[in-house]
């Protein structure tokens, strides 16, 4: 088997110049249009297509020798041509895998494809084309492509805001976490009046406290305390939680009957209204659970940052209700609120856009 690499850019003619060698007799291709998951395989976390010669590890070669070597077979053909445009950046680690490869390179001039290109780039997802591509997945990166898919696709709709490009710039990688619900539930319960350090210490001191022991290789700490666990407030307030203490016993109290299990399987506004039922659990805390336990993405928490930022980008700087901010969100951006809102908090403190000097100018109060 002899390998035949065409190297060309995106909409250069790459396909069409594939097809037409491949109607020869002996050459044979893979039935889509391009490879790229096979080609990352071994570095499917490398943040771009543009890999160096130094990453084609001896395992990664022998996989990608493998695949070349199983359409050869697979069509009894002598040469495999392969067409992948992401190959024009990384000709190096393509010829380090296939060292024994011919290559035809396509020059065009780049204004030429310029309106193809745009056109691809704006086209409706197409399911057909897609599945032809995930046929050659390699099964052992498929949860990391599918979360990245599922990330492309929420930002993609998000970006049709054009107030939150700067935020979708800033942070590329956010992800919403998934939390066990009761730590999530406890944790934000002792956020309440509190600042990061401190409840970073206070989480901390419970687990060394209350949780179990666990090992990593040489690393040892604690889980997170259990409800069966946390019924003891006196012991809770020397941890200098407060009156946390009896919100936190009482909260682990309900979720030995069961409450967060029920949660799973009602509404949003149903499990908004349970949760609000723990004592220390208000509208805040209840979203924050919901959006981080139990990925209801549309749910909307309005802390202070939010309450800036959602005043100064969207109100005119007016000040306004929590549940006014809660409804625009729920409005504006419908079941991805939570997403937009996990950009817009992090954007605001680490934008620098509530600085003092940012912040010279109050907003007017409300009008009732």
């Amino acid at each position: 088997m002899k390998p035949l690499v065409v190297i060309g850019a995106a909409r250069s003619g790459t396909n069409l110049l594939r097809e037409l060698v491949c109607q020869a007799p002996g050459f044979a291709t893979w039935p889509c249009d391009e490879i790229n998951l096979l080609w990352r395989h071994g570095n499917a976390r490398h943040p771009d297509d543009e890999l160096a010669p130094t990453l084609a590890t001896p395992a990664v070669a022998r996989y990608m020798r493998r695949r070349f070597s199983d359409i050869a077979r697979r069509s009894h053909a002598a040469i495999v041509v392969e067409k992948t445009c992401a190959n024009s950046l990384r000709v190096g680690f393509v010829d380090r895998i296939l060292p024994d490869a011919r290559y035809l390179f396509i020059l065009r001039d780049g204004r030429d494809a310029a309106a193809s290109a745009m056109h691809r780039f704006k086209s409706a997802l197409d399911p057909a084309y897609t599945l032809k591509k995930l046929r050659y997945l390699p099964l052992p990166d498929l949860p990391l492509y599918a979360a990245q898919f599922a990330h492309n696709r929420i930002t993609r709709v998000l970006r049709r805001d054009r107030r939150l490009w700067e935020a979708l710039d800033a942070f590329p990688g956010l992800r919403i976490l998934r939390q066990d619900p009761w730590e999530c539930t406890a944790a934000f319960i002792t956020s309440i009046a509190s600042n990061i350090p401190r409840i970073t210490g206070n989480l901390n001191d419970m687990a060394r406290e209350y949780g179990s022991p666990i090992r990593l290789g040489s690393a040892e700490d604690h889980t997170f305390p259990r409800p069966d666990h946390l019924d003891d407030e006196l012991g809770l307030r020397r941890l200098k939680l407060g009156f946390r203490a009896g919100y936190l016993v009482q909260a682990a109290r309900l979720a030995r009957s069961g409450i967060l299990e029920e949660i799973a399987c009602q509404s949003y506004e149903d499990a908004k209204e349970t949760l609000m039922v723990i004592p220390g659990v208000a509208e805040k805390v209840a979203d924050c659970v919901l959006l981080f336990a139990y990925g209801r993405l549309n749910a909307f928490p309005v802390d202070t940052w939010i309450r800036k930022v959602m005043i100064q980008l969207f109100f005119k700087g007016r000040r306004v209700p929590d549940r006014a901010i809660r409804a625009f969100a729920s409005e504006r951006w419908g079941d991805l609120a939570g997403v937009a809102q996990q950009y817009l908090y992090h954007w605001s403190r680490r934008s620098g856009l509530f600085s003092a000097r940012a912040s010279a100018s109050r907003p007017e109060p409300v009008r009732r």
